[in-house]
């Protein structure tokens, strides 16, 4: 089993210097989202934001969420930041918090391929454990009070999350969706 640990933490608690030349996941609410965050994503943080910045949506103030991700390599690291965010984007929509301008699920079969590679063994199981701050509930909450998680199994037909520690109210059938 591969586990994967992400840390949540308030953008506003971060600076620029710590994002320089960082691969994370990160989740944004423009200054009119309430319930459901604008975008989840990943990538070189830095550029990634400034990006974001020019987008309609991007309304001010915007607040959010970001973990960065710990890896062996960098190659990894991105490869993590890809899973991470298609597993929070498949989590999202099970609990009717699917950010209202991601135009893609993200890449879960190329991330799985790259974050697998290499592996000293064959594995078929990846733990994601979550931290810090719920990345899909509003930056102003306060932080989680125990980890959740996500683990990801592979089966007959492929990869598919087989449990969530999310939101109990989503049905188990719900919960096992393919990723």
């Amino acid at each position: 089993m591969l586990r994967i640990n992400t840390h949540f933490v308030r953008i506003s608690e971060v600076s620029l210097a710590d994002i320089y030349d960082v691969i994370g996941v990160y989740v944004l609410w423009s200054g009119k989202a309430k319930t459901v965050p604008s975008y989840i994503g990943e990538g070189d943080v830095l550029s990634r934001f400034s990006s974001h910045l020019k987008k309609s949506w991007a309304a001010r103030p915007i607040d959010g969420v970001i973990a960065f991700i710990d890896a062996p390599t960098l190659h990894k690291q991105k490869a993590y930041s890809e899973l991470i965010e298609a597993a929070l984007l498949a989590v999202a929509k099970n609990v009717d918090r699917y950010p209202t301008h991601n135009e893609s699920d993200g890449k879960p079969s190329s991330a799985l391929r790259k974050g697998l590679k290499h592996q000293d063994h064959n594995i078929r199981t990846v733990r994601i454990v979550f931290s810090g701050r719920d990345p899909l509930r509003s930056p102003s909450k306060p932080p989680m009070r125990s980890e959740k998680w996500i683990v990801l199994r592979e089966g007959p037909d492929g990869w598919y999350i087989d449990e969530l520690h999310w939101n109990m109210r989503v049905r188990k059938s719900e919960r096992r969706a393919a990723l």
